[in-house]
């Protein structure tokens, strides 16, 4: 192995280790994109001759449904896209074996799978573009373009979708979640060992009917030797328009991924209707906000509490939590934490005694404004819950607590109204992360928080924020921002949803279903889907470009004390949302309400797929822990 091999298997393996690709912690779009896709092996977007190269898994577009579940949809993975026909194969191997000529080696493809020429003047790839998987607006023709006619004389616009589907974004959303199915999950490093791997040349690619022309291959010539001219444009031209093999980075065999099945089997088991555990503080105020970070390789995996009477919580979490509890346990002391138990509570707050020393209380002080509802996005905390950060306070700051001390360690100062509401985005490798500030004022701010001097920073010693973002003309009432995507989307009372750049640029405005007024809750996915939770119960799903996928709302008809299955056939809400929830994926969407019930649904189309039973109190806050349980 060459030392530039080297360096990228040293570098591919540490991304996937990174990326947690072994441990199933991570979705094959993104672990495919930032290693395999782009950064390892000089695939560009901004090249069609180099264009990234993703799988092409599914093999039914026929059905008018089409089950996931079942193996015959998808595609042979340990085989080359050319050779999953069995006749194609023996014909592929019959002219590899029977080839005879002096200066061009055997072959068994004389085109590539992702060619430029394919592509400009077919439109076609015989392995997929990441864009399958994240990109519905590809398969819309949505300024109208004047693309020609067909035979018949019908026009040419949007892509003709399988019967399976109904739309662009189901198409994609589909496809994501079969490149994410188990069934690829086992095979997806026998792809990756075809065409990145040690299957890629030698003899494991002629044993694998895996050979292409020789010209695709990096390395595979010196120009610098041609002195023929013409010779040397014409494999010019051969190289720039009828494909590039991948540099191979492998030269042994990828490793399988690990099987979700053996890391979790409680997943395809049915959900328990117990509450595993109930916390009961001494101060009896309700709970309206509550995070939790819980990774085992954090020094404190914690769920912060925080209650309207402004006092705060740490509580401890057991990592060795066996989810196989089947009664709920009560917690109104200290624990030590056991097998049983997923939480200790914080043992300041259970104290009964020492009321009179503030810091033991965790209070975060009376001066919050009266004007503002104290609700769930008043609050954040940093990925290591050692700090909160609160706002809400009459003199227009928020400010950042010490969880340890309760002590403010920092106030900022940047808007002319009450601080409404607060976002925190992901963390980067430095834990450095943004924290996104909606105002009374009608703006919202743009924050660096530095993990290293443990502060929000600016230029100078005073804090100053990295962007202002305009356009609301009513109080700002809700945030969340995005570093991944680098996308910040707000709403205001009684006015739109706003989405912008990090760096302050206005894109577009959400506009609401007739009747849709205020947006009290907004949550966003990594696939870029929006949700928004206006008031009285509505509910709308949005694409990161605007369009509106689905919209829902309440039926003031239904009683809360209908039984849990004829919810879940209902597909109606039950209660007004206080609080909404995206799992990681963003496929399932979690909503609580002041009936007490939290639901599940589809975020794709709204669909209810399951309510828990009621508890005797409103939810006002969601969080879920590390392993999305």
């Amino acid at each position: 192995m060459t030392y530039r091999a080297a360096k990228k298997w040293v570098d591919l393996t540490e991304g996937l280790g990174r990326h947690g690709w072994w441990r199933d912690e991570v979705v094959y779009v993104t672990a495919l994109s930032c290693d395999l896709a782009t950064d390892t092996h000089g695939r560009t977007y901004n090249d069609l001759n180099q264009y990234p190269v993703f799988p092409w898994v599914l093999t039914n577009y026929e059905s008018n449904e089409l089950d996931l579940s079942l193996p015959s949809n998808y595609r042979d993975l340990s085989k080359p896209i050319g050779a999953l026909n069995p006749s194609r194969r023996v014909y592929f191997e019959e002219r590899y074996n029977s080839w005879e000529h002096d200066s061009i080696p055997p072959f068994h493809y004389g085109t590539h799978y992702s060619t430029a020429a394919f592509v400009l003047n077919w439109l076609i790839r015989v392995e997929l573009i990441p864009e399958f998987f994240f990109l519905p607006e590809m398969l819309m023709n949505t300024n109208r373009y004047r693309l020609g006619q067909q035979e018949d004389g019908t026009a040419v616009g949007d892509i003709e979708l399988p019967p399976w589907c109904s739309s662009p974004e189901e198409f994609v959303r589909i496809n994501r979640m079969a490149l994410e199915s188990e069934f690829v999950s086992c095979q997806l490093h026998q792809w990756i060992d075809l065409i990145f791997g040690y299957k890629q040349r030698g003899p494991e690619a002629v044993r694998a009917t895996n050979v292409f022309y020789y010209l695709t291959y990096e390395g595979s010539v010196d120009m610098d030797t041609i002195t023929d001219p013409v010779m040397k444009e014409a494999i010019e031209n051969q190289i720039r328009n009828f494909g590039q093999t991948p540099s191979q980075l492998l030269m042994e065999p990828h490793p399988p991924r690990s099987s979700a099945m053996h890391l979790s089997p409680m997943m395809f088991s049915s959900i328990p209707d117990d509450v595993c555990m109930t916390m009961k503080f001494v101060s009896n105020s309700p709970v309206c906000h509550i995070s939790a970070n819980t990774y085992p390789q954090l020094p404190l995996p914690s769920v912060v509490t925080v209650t309207t009477s402004q006092q705060f919580a740490v509580n401890r979490w057991n990592s060795t939590y066996a989810a196989t509890v089947q009664s709920p346990s009560y917690a109104e002391t200290p624990q030590t934490p056991t097998a049983n138990l997923p939480l200790s509570m914080d043992p300041v707050l259970s104290q009964t005694g020492n009321n009179s020393n503030p810091t033991l209380r965790r209070h975060l002080g009376d001066n919050f404004s009266q004007k503002l509802r104290i609700r769930s996005n008043c609050f954040v905390t940093t990925v290591d819950s050692r700090f909160l950060v609160a706002c809400g306070f009459w003199d227009n700051s928020f400010r950042v607590f010490s969880t340890e001390t309760a002590k403010i360690v920092q106030i900022v100062f940047g808007h002319y109204g009450v601080v409404t509401c607060l976002s925190r985005s992901e963390c980067n490798i430095t834990s450095d992360c943004y924290i996104a500030s909606g105002s009374a004022d009608c703006t919202v701010l743009l924050w660096h928080w530095n993990a290293r001097t443990q502060t929000i920073v600016g230029e100078g010693e005073v804090p100053t924020p990295r962007a202002t973002l305009t356009g609301h003309e009513q109080p700002v009432t809700s945030v969340v921002i995005s570093a991944e995507l680098g996308l910040v989307v707000s709403g205001s009372q009684n006015g739109p949803v706003l989405v912008h750049t990090t760096f302050g640029d206005l894109l577009r405005s959400l506009e609401p279903p007739s009747g849709f007024l205020s947006p009290e809750n907004i949550a966003m996915s990594r696939e870029g889907v929006i949700v928004v939770n206006y008031e009285r119960g509505h509910i709308a799903a949005f694409t990161i470009n605007g369009k509106r996928l689905r919209q829902e709302s309440h039926n003031d008809n239904l009683q809360a004390n209908n039984s849990v299955y004829a919810v879940i056939f209902s597909e109606v809400m039950l209660f007004f949302p206080q609080c909404l929830l995206l799992s990681r994926d963003g496929e399932y969407l979690m909503t609580g309400g002041d009936k007490g019930i939290v639901e599940v649904w589809r975020t794709f189309n709204l669909a209810l797929l399951y309510a828990f039973p009621a508890c005797d109190s409103s939810v006002r806050s969601l969080a879920l822990t590390h392993d999305q349980k």
